[in-house]
């Protein structure tokens, strides 16, 4: 699941580039996620993550900073049992799904935790000294760069995960409003299914790009710019809040301003070509409007999202594979369905069909000892 690409690709500009970054990403060396470690892109949670006879965990992404300050950046669901944490209690690293559910080392204090109603799932947990990598590398992939990335659709991208380890992929959508089921799993339980708004898309280039366990991870481009911070995902597909969203609303709730580097002025965002598409598919979904609300209001919708480019622009719904939308809805809603396609307003419409969006956190029925 994370082979790179083939055929005429090979000899484009963005496969050179993923290629010389996993060269360099291979020369780190790549240990077991699972396993204690001093990295990141590896096994995490909070110690108190548990329900009944199983516990919970998923991975403890990157660190970020808020000048001198050092924090491990991670999904509420992960270390903030789901705003359930308070401040001071104890992440560790492995999570307890890979010590049989009894407690491990403790790597982190938990700090603060983004709330739903901020459209992502963040939290980040105040480092413990001389406990893991004091410059934010990730397993097999190196330091991310202090400059963030804007999200486009095609922009090639790379994580490193709990379950899945290093796994290359493709933004499919970007922006997408999608459906996240937060119903399995631990401190999680209890809050269902979240329309989560402006998300990014991801597709595996070879096999699927994330599973269970692999919610956490810091999503980057092959120039290690940080893109998403993973949430969830079907057996297919893979939920990202964008990077940019996270830190603003995990800043507003610290009181600092967070960073990928000790200087937070470096902090920008990393321009490129991708980034004008990324600002005309975002154009193009706002020009969507009702469509969307309409959509969405279908039961075998999941989601939908723009892809393309400024020139050729194309939407992109998602289905949940055992279901259908009645052929009078889509004639309602302006979608035409051929034997070349689908189409709305002239705009080429592709229906990728999956199984249910859940958040990806692995849980493990162990009794805790």
């Amino acid at each position: 699941m994370k082979k790179l690409c083939s055929g005429v690709f090979r000899c484009s500009p963005i496969a050179l580039a993923v290629f010389s970054f996993l060269a360099a990403a291979v020369g780190q060396g790549s240990p077991d996620p699972k396993q204690q470690t001093d990295l990141y892109g590896s096994s995490g949670g909070n110690v108190k993550d548990t329900a009944k006879s199983k516990c919970c965990s998923g991975t403890l992404g990157s660190l970020v900073f808020a000048g001198t300050k050092k924090y491990i950046l991670s999904n509420n669901h992960v270390i903030g049992r789901m705003g359930n944490a308070v401040q001071g209690e104890a992440i560790s690293q492995p999570g307890l799904v890979d010590t049989q559910c009894k407690i491990p080392r403790s790597v982190g204090n938990f700090t603060v935790a983004s709330p739903i109603s901020d459209n992502v799932d963040a939290a980040i947990a105040e480092l413990i000294d001389g406990t893991m990598n004091a410059a934010g590398t990730i397993m097999g992939v190196g330091t991310p760069s202090p400059q963030t990335a804007i999200p486009a659709p095609k922009m090639q991208v790379i994580k490193s995960g709990r379950s899945t380890g290093i796994t290359q992929g493709v933004i499919q959508s970007y922006p997408t409003e999608i459906k996240v089921n937060y119903s399995s799993g631990c401190q999680s339980a209890t809050v269902g299914l979240v329309d989560y708004k402006n998300q990014i898309i991801v597709v595996g280039n070879s096999g699927s790009f994330s599973t269970d366990g692999d919610s956490g991870s810091l999503i980057l481009t092959t120039n290690k710019n940080p893109v998403g911070l993973l949430v969830a995902g079907s057996s297919t597909l893979t939920v990202a809040n964008p990077i940019e969203a996270v830190l603003e609303s995990l800043s507003k709730k610290l009181g600092s301003s967070l960073g990928f580097g000790l200087d937070i002025n470096l902090g920008i965002k990393a321009e490129s070509a991708q980034a004008v598409e990324s600002h005309a598919s975002a154009q193009n979904f706002a020009d969507l409007g009702k469509l969307v609300s309409a959509l969405m209001s279908e039961p075998a919708v999941i989601g939908i999202g723009t892809a393309g480019t400024s020139n050729e622009p194309e939407l992109i719904l998602y289905v949940q594979k055992d279901k259908e939308i009645p052929v009078s809805a889509m004639r309602s809603f302006g979608i035409t369905v051929n034997a070349q396609g689908a189409e709305y307003r002239g705009q080429k419409t592709t229906i990728v069909r999956t199984d249910p969006i859940r958040a990806f956190c692995q849980s493990d029925r162990n009794s805790r000892q």
